[in-house]
């Protein structure tokens, strides 16, 4: 063995005469993974292959592996398995992409962008490398000087100097993106809503070791004989990876300070040598929380890849992805520091088997991945989201964590600037939690996360302190509270004008303060109860605190009961009691009445509101919720075709299939959307799915805002690039706070099936033969009827309130078919009822307008 060390170092020797670049490049063999662990504090390790290592080692690291009786064999290095090299010495001969910048036409590049783009584009500098060559990058976004709540993405390009396809590729990219902003759509939506940073060469004195004016002679190494990709602190060993430096390197410190605080979600830093997409962790062989998130985000890159690429093109390891530790363990790799200490999503992206490329290449390896580069970028928009500030609009640091997910270096935090914050992740159903410094921590749960898309979940912390001043007339008087308190005695409640109080009672209990204390049964009086007041003169009872939580439940026994209000705003008692359904008998106050069974001339109570206590009567024992009104109306999440409305803690998750024979399902534009009664309550963007057998599926996941505790819901197929709204065949029966459906497997049905007669129903009402001509319908209804028996017949058309908004009367003769237009302008998009009533039975058809 000795002998066979001494022979390698001879060869060592013999090419150092030849070779420019102090590192070498060197295989060797291992006996089992594990002997990467030590090796890889020992060299630069590059690739593995097998039970292969290759790496660069500097002389004195490869003295140390002669000390240890390490077997090592010398390989020529990559670069110099290089063809043409040319370089261009201006501006114009970039035009074409087939040549390599010089150093100070790749710095006129970047200033050229920053001033052609002045409005998308601003240049910046990171710092400068060793021997003093700037590191710029640019900001890429509409309306680039002001600073707005968007996510941001960074790409970095050639941390290893001789790894140089990438540097080409990312200027490219920067080129790509602004001049096709406006004309492509799909980059001006990204530029439009994404802040993007791109710095094309991170290490400029590797890849101009032989000067400014070639990259022919370009090194792996920083001017300090450094790994950069090794340089980073290792979050198991605590200091930088390989090497015996026990310091970062200032182009590694300059790149750390860049990223910190600049809202960077995503980020990406690219390579050569191998063609993969390779994701956390390096260093270690667990697997990151996010571990599926990050094969499907690698995914998304080697798959773009491939729909433009050859065959044979990042094709290796798993399809062209792999976890960093299970190719082979690195120490110190700024994709684990990113991860791990900065809390940006980071992967790494090696371009060519070739580091250094023929300039013939180089259109070739743009084309295999201008797609790639851009779908990576959308990935940042996909997860959850939202905004976080107080009550009065100010945007909070906020801390959030997805339970029994995320541990410390995962959670993300909100901008202090805006607010906004952005956490990626695998598509299911997770709980949220919510936590700002000073404020009770907000825990969302059942929050749904569907594939290739967003949910926004906005948090507000804190309330604004509210005033409720009840008017106490002299006598007695029927009221209730609804703000919060810790006192809830009623000489702290009714202190300011205690003195006029001479009785307060519920159903079973008193109070007087001119009674001794052993003669007060009522101790505490209750947001949920109703109470009589008793005061000797006209009286303002004000009271100030914080809302109290409309959404409590309140526990009715059968028979009468004094309740309070809970709700800060009037509400109609069929709205506010709708929780109680059939158990209402009826409900009153001092001065009116609403009783259901009653017809609407008799009930005389019209709203019920705050400060007012209320005998409710019910059949039996049920819980009163108070039914809580769309608080908002949110922007079409998506370009979701419908409005949204939101009911605050009344929710239900639905997760369905979807088949049709009909027509093809566009992904990008094709919704589900949950109705009842017309109103909108959930939609969401159709996906394509595998279940855990590998069976394709379309699927939907959606959050129903629920007006009340259970209802009857439908569903309607939006096509968009129709601009068609179709019914679908299912009617389900949801319960607040209930899942339907289990992703991948467990799925509701959900199928569209077209009929005869273009789409909708035909209905046969004994004699008679009713059809819609176009259902949807647009402006103009067609109805076609078919009678066996002369008769005469109205024909009426009503909206979901049962209000007739259109009619005609007409006589059917027999055996003779029937052409009624109905003139619908201005009648809103929606669902409607067509009634037939003449001597025969009366029939209902169910018919959808859209605009």
């Amino acid at each position: 063995m000795l002998r066979k060390v001494i022979v390698i170092f001879l060869l060592v020797v013999i090419q150092g005469l030849f070779s420019s670049v102090p590192e070498k490049y060197i295989s060797i063999t291992i006996q089992s993974p594990e002997d990467i662990s030590s090796l890889t504090k020992l060299v630069s390790i590059d690739n593995r292959q097998d039970n292969t290592i290759y790496a660069y080692a500097l002389p004195e690291q490869l003295e140390r592996l002669q000390e240890l009786g390490i077997i090592y064999e010398l390989q020529t290095l990559p670069m110099d398995e290089r063809a043409t090299l040319t370089m261009a010495t201006n501006i114009e001969e970039m035009f074409n992409w087939d040549r390599y910048p010089i150093y100070e036409v790749y710095l006129e590049m970047m200033s050229n962008f920053a001033s052609d783009y002045p409005n998308l584009c601003l240049l910046e500098n990171i710092g400068y490398s060793q021997n003093n060559r700037q590191i710029p990058v640019v900001k890429i976004t509409s309306n680039v000087n002001q600073e707005t709540a968007k996510p941001a993405f960074y790409y970095s390009g050639q941390m290893h100097g001789d790894e140089v396809v990438s540097y080409i590729l990312l200027l490219r990219l920067i080129d790509e993106l602004l001049s096709n902003y406006g004309s492509d759509q799909e980059i001006t939506d990204l530029v439009n809503t994404t802040e993007i940073w791109i710095n094309p060469l991170a290490n400029p004195d590797g890849t101009y070791y032989g000067g400014n004016h070639t990259v022919s002679n370009a090194r792996r190494y920083l001017a300090n004989n450094l790994d950069a990709n090794r340089n980073y602190i290792d979050f198991i060993d605590g200091y930088p990876g390989t090497g015996s430096s026990t310091t970062v390197s200032q182009e590694n410190l300059d790149q750390i300070s860049f990223m910190t605080g600049k809202g960077i979600v995503m980020s990406a830093n690219t390579h050569s040598g191998q063609e993969v997409v390779n994701y956390p962790w390096d260093t270690i062989p667990g697997l990151h929380p996010d571990d599926l998130w990050y094969q499907q985000i690698s995914r998304v890159y080697a798959d773009a890849v491939h729909e433009d690429a050859p065959a044979t093109y990042m094709d290796g390891f798993d399809d062209g992805i792999t976890n960093g530790y299970e190719w082979y363990e690195a120490n110190g790799t700024r994709q684990d520091y990113a991860n791990y200490y900065l809390g940006i999503r980071e992967i790494t992206i090696e371009h060519s088997m070739v580091k250094l490329l023929d300039v013939n290449e180089l259109n070739n390896h743009w084309t295999y991945n201008r797609d790639a580069l851009i779908q990576l970028m959308k990935q940042v928009h996909y997860g959850i989201k939202g905004n976080i500030s107080d009550y009065q609009g100010n945007p909070l640091v906020a801390s959030v964590e997805i339970l029994n997910h995320d541990i410390d270096v995962t959670k993300v935090k909100s901008n202090g600037d805006f607010g906004d914050y952005y956490r990626p992740i695998y598509p299911g159903t997770y709980d949220v939690k919510i936590s700002a410094e000073g404020y009770e921590s907000q825990i969302f749960t059942n929050v749904v996360v569907s594939p290739n898309s967003s949910v926004t979940l906005d948090a507000v912390f804190g309330q604004e302190e509210l005033s409720q001043n009840i008017q106490l007339n002299s006598g007695w008087n029927l009221i209730s509270y609804n703000l919060d308190y810790e006192d809830l005695s009623p000489t702290s409640i009714f202190s300011d004008i205690i003195d006029n109080v001479q009785e307060i009672k519920n159903m079973t209990q008193t109070y007087s303060p001119n009674l001794p204390y052993y003669f007060n049964t009522l101790d505490n009086l209750l947001p949920q109860e109703g109470y009589w007041v008793n005061v000797n003169e006209n009286s303002l009872l004000e009271l100030s605190g914080n809302a109290y939580d409309q959404a409590s439940v309140i526990e009715l026994n059968a028979g009468w009961n004094l309740v309070g209000f809970l709700p800060q705003v009037s509400t109609s008692p069929e709205i506010a009691l709708s929780s109680i359904g059939d158990n209402l008998i009826q409900v009153k106050d001092l001065t009116s009445i609403y009783n259901p069974a009653m017809p609407d001339v008799f009930n005389t109570m019209d709203l019920m509101s705050p400060s007012k206590g209320y005998w409710i009567e019910v059949g039996n024992p049920c819980s009163l919720i108070y039914n809580i009104q769309p608080v908002s109306k949110v922007v079409r999440e998506n370009n979701s075709p419908w409005d949204i409305s939101i009911y605050p803690n009344n929710s239900a998750i639905v997760y369905a299939e979807f088949e049709t024979d009909e027509f093809q399902i566009d992904y990008d534009n094709d919704y589900i959307g949950v109705f009842s009664a017309g109103e909108s309550l959930g939609a969401g963007l159709l996906s394509y799915y595998e279940d855990h057998a590998g069976n394709e599926k379309d699927i939907v996941a959606l959050v129903v805002q629920m007006p009340s505790n259970q209802a009857n819901y439908n569903f309607v197929y939006y096509r968009g690039q129709e601009n068609q709204s179709l019914t679908l065949n299912q009617e389900i029966t949801l319960q607040a706070g209930q899942v339907y459906g289990q992703l991948p497997d467990q799925l509701i049905s959900l199928e569209y099936q077209a009929t005869e007669n273009s789409n909708d129903n035909v209905e046969q009402v004994n004699s008679i033969t009713l059809y819609a001509k176009s259902n949807p319908f647009s402006n103009i209804l067609n109805i076609g009827l078919n009678a066996k028996n002369e008769q005469d017949l109205e024909l009426s058309l009503y909206n979901l309130k049962g209000q007739k908004v259109a009619s005609k009367k007409l006589r059917l003769n027999s055996g003779q078919m029937t052409d009624i237009s109905f003139n619908t302008h201005k009648l809103a998009s929606g669902i409607y009822f067509l009634r037939t009533k003449g001597c025969r039975k009366t029939s209902t058809l169910k018919l959808i307008k859209i605009k």
